[in-house]
């Protein structure tokens, strides 16, 4: 696992503290969401993940790897992967498959893993026929996608990404979430950091950040009843949910723990085949 312990970290020109004190285990095989407000720690907590930055006070490990020993650098990188928001930032290739063959090259893999590795990204993603195109002529969806192909061709046992749907048409944030949840299902640690509420619904645990640090933690419906400490992270409830807090106002007797669009369909159906909805007593519910 990633066990962040005391992790302290300041930037030289901040005023305080980024990270404050940050203690948090990220277990193998586990869909984990951190969310917060803009200029919470979120992506400094990301870059700690596999020591692109090292935490002033504190530590980070990785399995059994530091990450304030330079020596482990790179197996701790191989390890845990890193999608920045700007996916631009990160495509180095004249086209996908070379930029897809970066990193496995680097790493020493053998022409014919290279070879093998790229066909499996392109066809896990769904972007065979990107594989002779040049970066600059893709959409924004389709640099993400690449972007995480070119960390999966790596084989990370853990991959992190910083606001993977931001900017992306609705369509395009679809496709991406469906194969973070593909990734997961697959036994790969994903570490989704958004600040959409509405994403997280189908991580195991979410954490939420406020002023650098954390403040809670639990599975999506224990944090999302938590309504006293989002309202402090300036964060909102799923829309779902406030779909369903508007109609229970309204008398309408249904579940409060639905987050879920699919979950509210099935609750929602009778009422929309004209069946005539049960409605609470006064003070019941």
């Amino acid at each position: 696992m990633i066990s962040l312990r005391s992790v302290r970290f300041s930037y030289d020109s901040a005023e305080e503290p980024t990270l404050k004190n940050l203690n948090l285990e990220i277990h193998e095989g586990e869909y984990l969401a951190i969310v917060g407000p803009n200029a919470c720690g979120k992506t400094t907590l990301l870059k700690h993940l596999n020591g692109l930055l090292v935490p002033g006070e504190g530590e980070v490990w990785v399995d059994d790897l530091t990450t304030k020993d330079p020596r482990s650098a790179g197996r701790i990188r191989q390890r845990v992967g890193l999608v920045f928001q700007n996916p631009d930032s990160q495509i180095v290739g004249m086209t996908v498959e070379e930029d897809l063959a970066f990193g496995p090259g680097n790493l020493g893999f053998s022409p014919e893993k290279i070879r093998k590795k790229i066909d499996e990204v392109l066809h896990l993603l769904g972007i065979e026929k990107l594989a002779p195109r040049a970066p600059h002529t893709l959409s924004g969806g389709e640099k993400r996608l690449l972007a995480i192909g070119g960390v999966l061709a790596m084989e990370p046992a853990y991959i992190a990404l910083d606001e993977p749907t931001s900017s992306l048409d609705p369509r395009e944030r679809k496709r991406v979430l469906a194969i973070l949840k593909a990734l997961h299902g697959m036994g790969m640690a994903v570490v989704h950091i958004t600040h959409d509420m509405d994403e997280i619904v189908d991580a195991e645990r979410v954490v939420v950040m406020l002023r650098g640090s954390i403040l809670c933690q639990g599975s999506p419906a224990q944090v999302f009843s938590t309504g006293e400490e989002l309202a402090r992270s300036g964060l909102e409830i799923p829309k779902v949910m406030e779909l369903i807090r508007r109609l229970r106002e309204c008398g309408v007797a249904i579940r409060p723990d639905i987050f879920r669009a699919e979950d509210a369909c099935r609750e929602l159906l009778p009422l929309l085949n004209g069946r005539e909805p049960r409605r609470f007593r006064q003070g019941e519910g």
